[in-house]
């Protein structure tokens, strides 16, 4: 599979003819705007636009990549509430669009890195309870720098196994951006 992050500018629906134009049978999108805290739900006519428009290419494999502002590992409770709630209607856009991945960094814990990982498995395993459905997420790996949780699969599997078992299977991960899906 070949694929790239592509634009919805202009709808969710102009996705799929980008990715097409460019030889993708991959895409990855950004389901709302990335730094901005607004939500939206996807509608009914959005998602048919969507997935008629899907068939219409050579991809098969979808993705998108959650708001760049969520913290699931924030010790702030009203940081890490908005997070969650973000990360909820995320998850929820994706499965309305039929997405398969859901791409998310696993956050910044900011105080004491094992508390952070227990606090954004337990969002994770809150979201995934309340949005079930097969989209998978995959914590994709960050530099390390700082706070940022997820430099090493130790971490990430760390998260992971923190994850009520129920939810685990719905668990992946996404290494750097130059690494195939």
């Amino acid at each position: 599979m070949l694929g790239a992050h592509v634009s919805i500018a202009g709808g969710t629906h102009e996705a799929p003819p980008r990715a097409s134009a460019i030889g993708a049978t991959a895409m990855q999108i950004f389901t709302k705007m990335a730094t901005r805290w607004a939500e939206r739900a996807c509608e009914d006519d959005e998602c048919r636009a969507f997935h008629a428009a899907l068939r219409k290419t050579g991809v098969r494999a979808t993705a998108a990549h959650d708001s760049y502002l969520i913290n699931l590992a924030s010790p702030d409770p009203t940081l890490r509430r908005r997070s969650i709630e973000s990360f909820v209607a995320e998850l929820a856009r994706c499965e309305a669009l039929g997405l398969r991945f859901l791409v998310s960094h696993p956050g910044n814990y900011l105080n004491d890195r094992a508390s952070g990982i227990q606090r954004n498995a337990e969002a994770i395993g809150e979201a995934l309870e309340r949005v079930p459905g097969r989209t998978v997420l995959c914590l994709e790996t960050t530099s390390g720098s700082g706070t940022a949780i997820g430099a090493t699969f130790e971490e990430l599997a760390a998260v992971i196994a923190a994850v009520p078992g129920s939810q685990r299977r719905r668990l992946g991960v996404r290494g750097p951006p130059t690494a195939p899906w």
